[in-house]
C-alpha cells in the first residue's frame, strides 16, 4: 500500500516502528530521501531520535546525525521536522521522497496535515512510487484527515497496542488498572479504550 496508516495504543511502539523501517530502506536504497514529521522541532529530539539512535548504532553505526537530518554513507537522507509551521511546510515543494512518515497525525492542526499530505507529500512521493505512514492513537473526535484514512477501507490501517509492545506490556497493564481505580471507570470508558 502506498498510504499507510497506524491506529495504536499509547506507549505501542509506532515511532520505532517508523524509525526501523526508515533505517532499513535507507540503507537497502542508496541516495534515497525520506521525511520524518513530527509536531514539532522539539518533538523530534524527544521522541524521534531517542527510538531511531539505538536502531544507528546497531545498523548504521557510521550515520550521521545533525539537528534535523540524519546522513548515511550511501548517501540516503532522512531528515526529521517539525510541522507546526504552515511556511516550513510549504518548504517541501520540489523534493523526489521514498518515504514520509507522520507521527501523532491525530494531534496535528486539521489545515496543516490536509495540505501536508493531500498538497505537498503525495506529490513528493510520487516519483518513486513511495510509501506515506500516518501514524497516531485514536483522538478524542471523530473528524480530520487521519479520522478519515483511519476508518477507509481504501487504505491499509494497521491497529496494535501496548499489550503488544513486549517492552511495555507489563507496565501498561500497571498503568491501566491505576488509571481504572483512580478515575472510579472501567475497561469500557473511551479514555481507556483510547
Amino acid at each position: 500500500a502506498k498510504i499507510k496508516t497506524a491506529l495504536c495504543s499509547m506507549r505501542a511502539g509506532k515511532t520505532t516502528a517508523i524509525a526501523a523501517d526508515f533505517v532499513a530502506d535507507s540503507l537497502l536504497y542508496p541516495e534515497s530521501l525520506m521525511f520524518y514529521l513530527g509536531l514539532t522541532d522539539v518533538t523530534i529530539d524527544k521522541i524521534f531520535k531517542p527510538a531511531i539512535k539505538p536502531l544507528l548504532e546497531k545498523y548504521a553505526p557510521d550515520a550521521r546525525i545533525t539537528n534535523d537530518e540524519i546522513k548515511f554513507s550511501n548517501g540516503s537522507i532522512i531528515c526529521m521536522f517539525g510541522a507546526n509551521h504552515l511556511e516550513k511546510v510549504q518548504s517541501f515543494h520540489g523534493l523526489k521522497l521514498r518515504k514520509a512518515g507522520i507521527d501523532e497525525a491525530q494531534s496535528f492542526r486539521k489545515k496543516i496535515l490536509n495540505y501536508l499530505v493531500e498538497e505537498v507529500l503525495i506529490n513528493r512521493l510520487s516519483d518513486l512510487d513511495g510509501t506515506l505512514y500516518l501514524f497516531g492513537t485514536p483522538a478524542p473526535h471523530c473528524s480530520g484527515l487521519f479520522y478519515d484514512y483511519t476508518t477507509s477501507p481504501q487504505i491499509s490501517t494497521h491497529k496494535w497496542t501496548a499489550f503488544d509492545n513486549p517492552f511495555m506490556k507489563k507496565q501498561w497493564q500497571k498503568t491501566m488498572e491505576s488509571t481504572i481505580k483512580r478515575k472510579k471507570i472501567d475497561k469500557t470508558h473511551p479514555m481507556i479504550r483510547r
